[in-house]
Parts: structure tokens; C-alpha cells; sequence
């Protein structure tokens, strides 16, 4: 071995261990996702109802409370979403295997 060669701050050896992501918990993964949605909602529906104030006209109070049920709703089908993915996920990973994953 020549000398530029070597690294002493490196470890002599790496080794790289492989995982399998075989199963995800369909409610922990609804409530997750239920969240993310959440915030998301928090996010656009304000934009929302300043568009639908800005726009006015006689609808403009059914619009607003139709975006307000989507502070509702938005978390709902995030939550309804996850389970349905994550229980598919579990179907499938059961059939021909998980996600495949290097850690160092």
C-alpha cells in the first residue's frame, strides 16, 4: 500500500448493513399523514378565503364556508390516505418483499 494511500481518520474498515422495511402501522401512517395534511391546510386555506373575499359576489359566504370545511376535510382524506397506502404497502411487501435499505 502506498503511503497516500492511507487515511487514519477514516475507520480500517466500513460496513454497510442492509434492511428491510417489512411493515408500517396503518394508523400510526393515517395519523401521520393526517397531520402533514393538516398543516398543508393551514397553509393554502387562508390564501383561499382572501381570494374568495377578493373575488366577492353574492356566493362569497358559501365559498368561505366551504373552504373552512376544508381545514376539516384535508386531514381526514390525509388520514384516510395513509391507512389505504399503508395497508396496500403491507399487502405488497408481504407478496415480494419490502423497501431495501443500506445503512452505514
Amino acid at each position: 500500500m502506498q503511503e497516500a494511500d492511507f487515511d487514519s481518520t477514516q475507520p480500517a474498515t466500513t460496513r454497510a448493513t442492509t434492511a428491510e422495511f417489512a411493515y408500517m402501522h396503518p394508523l400510526q401512517a393515517g395519523k401521520v399523514v393526517g397531520l402533514i395534511y393538516a398543516f398543508l391546510a393551514l397553509i393554502f386555506v387562508p390564501f383561499l378565503i382572501l381570494i374568495i373575499l377578493g373575488k366577492g359576489g353574492p356566493d362569497a359566504v358559501g365559498e368561505i364556508i366551504g373552504a373552512a370545511a376544508m381545514m376539516l376535510i384535508y386531514p381526514l382524506v390525509g388520514f384516510l390516505g395513509g391507512v389505504v397506502i399503508a395497508s396496500l404497502y403491507n399487502f405488497a411487501a408481504k407478496q415480494i418483499g419490502g423497501f431495501r435499505i443500506d445503512l452505514k
